[in-house]
């Protein structure tokens, strides 16, 4: 009689086992339950110590546009100073038309001014994924109104962030379009 128990228990044990070395596991799948040959052509996933997306804060288009007028303005170049706060997001680009300009204005120093900004832009939610340099900007050529454009691609600041399908769609060329007031031109 005591080996029937001592059998039975081993074998309640084994399940015990079994059943929580399974328990990480989810599986699919489709076999034929209708008495003939079964086979089990389904998958089986691990879902172990992932962090479950639900739990991932999702970064929206709205977010982006509040990060990039977070951008700090310009320190003045030939007195036209650049405030993103201002500026008009539309697609994947932040419009900003300097204040101030009385002049020409020069479109290295402008540069030089927006990289500062850039270099202390807040990372905790998104982050510049290019290397930020002078390599970044087109336009603005001298003696000329068209804009100077600082053109970045942008990812998660870290694995709490995901983008939406909007974001995700326009991340590898976020712009900054830079005019300067009044129809004043660059140099």
């Amino acid at each position: 009689m005591n080996k029937k128990i001592l059998s039975i228990f081993v074998m309640v044990m084994a399940l015990s086992l079994l059943s929580i070395s399974c328990n990480n596991k989810k599986t699919t799948g489709t076999g034929d339950i209708g008495g003939g040959t079964t086979e089990n052509t389904g998958t089986t996933e691990d879902t172990g110590n992932k962090e479950p997306e639900e739990t991932r804060t999702i970064l929206k288009a709205s977010d982006l546009e509040a990060w990039l007028k977070n951008i700090p303005e310009t320190s003045p170049v030939n007195n036209a100073i650049f405030t993103f706060s201002s500026g008009n997001f539309s697609g994947d680009t932040l419009s900003v038309e300097s204040t101030g300009a009385s002049s020409k204005v020069s479109a290295d120093n402008v540069k030089t001014e927006v990289l500062n900004s850039l270099k202390s832009l807040d990372k905790s939610k998104f982050k510049i994924k290019t290397t930020i340099g002078r390599s970044i900007f087109t336009g603005g050529n001298a003696s000329g109104n068209s804009p100077l454009v600082a053109t970045f691609e942008i990812e998660p600041a870290n694995d709490s962030y995901v983008f939406d399908s909007n974001v995700e769609a326009i991340k590898s060329k976020i712009k900054l379009s830079l005019t300067v007031n009044d129809n004043y031109i660059w140099q």
